[in-house]
């Protein structure tokens, strides 16, 4: 108990100095949230193991010593962004969780697609209409507070983010790369990342968030995401988490989904000391669609969480979850996915499979597929797998004359590869392509 107070006192302090120091320069809109979402937070304090959703993660080893809000860094080093993917799209920088001096707005008038600081927009900065109305409207109503302390204690530290716009029947075919880079002043530090995407009615966008940390420092991200699809909109969202390797990186989107829009987001974990990626999505419209997937590649002694809710409201709805690992050494990893069919949501059809590759004897991952039914007219279905190697496959390849090493890779590759192509923009695709092959080289395979 007194460790549990412990943590909750720098959180406590850190607000207190945090207030002082930035909050003249906070809109009004951000302090009125703080005041409400900080006592939340400390009424329930971090999660523990006692709690269900939290079973198999243990954030009490990374809160032993205090963490620092970070704050904002006016000039940083060029190789901060050395890690970061690059492709063919729009790109904006945010270091400890500000935005980067040469942050840049953009309107495109021509495709619809217009990117904003949210503190830009909550303090009337902003002169395009459309936006700040679209602001006001969704700002902090998807990403609901109740039960949920991760958001809570990004709302009461929050000082600016991300806003993505896309007007009404825009086709945005240029990406928007939203890369949070952890800077060199970061030790004990904990940042916190805001992201809001508004896609209006039959639009399409593309965004993807990058989490870049420096390797040997410990610090802390807590990151939130919002999503509003409205009727007949594409938002394709992908997160990639390449955290250093001292990271607790927490993570919390929440989307809801019009009558046929379509909603997708994709997680690929392959950083940081201890990840919890949380996705939840309401289908609160006819023939709305929802496809969550991840992907997680870890060892040494990294641990990866993803937790997932799929909310269907309303009747004629779909669903498909894909979370596949591949875990070395001492890694760890849980999937948690719950999907929820409410008694008016009939002709619902829902799909979830988490599957998990092994590669040493001491690396391990825990399980939970759930369906919580109250419609009788519906097609669900759930599993989950874990297991090594095919060795039948493997022998096969080295008949061919494949070295060991090689066949393995080769086997590996396919395995993630069914998570990859999920990733709808090509030049996206690829780059995560050239991630994951990375990424797979690292991994040993201690089995004989």
């Amino acid at each position: 108990m007194e460790k549990e107070e412990q943590q909750l006192n720098w959180v406590e302090q850190g607000f207190a100095q945090f207030s002082q120091e930035l909050n003249s320069k906070r809109p009004e809109r951000l302090k009125e949230l703080a005041v409400l979402a900080l006592p939340e937070f400390l009424a329930k304090g971090f999660p523990t193991t006692a709690e269900e959703d939290w079973k198999f993660t243990n954030l009490k080893p990374y809160l032993r010593k205090p963490f620092i809000p970070a704050r904002e860094v006016r000039d940083f080093a060029p190789k901060l962004l050395a890690g970061a993917p690059d492709f063919d799209g729009r790109r904006i920088v945010f270091v400890d969780g500000y935005a980067a001096r040469d942050f840049a707005a953009f309107d495109s008038l021509k495709s619809g697609l217009h990117v904003f600081s949210l503190a830009g927009v909550l303090r009337g900065d902003c002169a395009n209409k459309e936006v700040t109305r679209a602001v006001h409207q969704h700002f902090s109503r998807h990403a609901s507070a109740d039960n949920a302390p991760l958001i809570n204690l990004n709302t009461a530290f929050l000082s600016d983010g991300a806003v993505v716009f896309v007007g009404r029947g825009c086709n945005a075919e240029s990406p928007v790369h939203i890369v949070f880079a952890a800077s060199e002043k970061t030790a004990d530090r904990i940042s916190f990342p805001r992201v809001l995407v508004v896609a209006e009615e039959g639009s399409q966008v593309t965004v993807v968030e990058t989490y870049l940390g420096q390797h040997g420092t410990r610090y802390c991200t807590t990151a939130v995401t919002e999503i509003a699809a409205e009727p007949g909109a594409v938002v394709d969202h992908v997160r990639l988490v390449l955290e250093g390797a001292e990271c607790l990186h927490l993570s919390a989107l929440e989307a809801a989904a019009a009558e046929n829009s379509v909603v997708s987001t994709q997680c690929f974990s392959l950083g940081g000391a201890c990840v919890r990626n949380e996705a939840v999505v309401h289908l609160r419209g006819g023939g709305a669609n929802a496809l969550l997937a991840g992907l997680s590649l870890i060892n040494k002694e990294q641990h990866v969480d993803n937790h997932t809710v799929i909310e269907h409201a309303v009747a004629h709805c779909a669903s498909r979850e894909l979370y596949k690992g591949i875990y070395a050494e001492q890694a760890q990893g849980v999937f948690d996915g719950t999907i929820v069919v409410r008694p008016q949501a009939q002709k619902t059809n829902a799909f979830q499979s988490s599957q998990s590759l092994l590669l040493s004897r001491e690396a391990c991952v825990n399980s939970k597929p759930q369906l919580k039914i109250w419609a009788d007219d519906v097609k669900c279905t759930h599993g989950a797998t874990a297991g090594q190697l095919d060795d039948d496959a493997l022998f096969y390849l080295r008949s061919r004359g494949i070295e060991k090493n090689e066949a393995r890779r080769i086997l590996m590759q396919a395995f993630a590869g069914d998570v990859v192509k999920e990733v709808k923009n090509d030049a996206v695709r690829t780059m995560i392509e050239a991630l994951v092959e990375k990424r797979l080289v690292e991994l040993p395979v201690d089995f004989a």
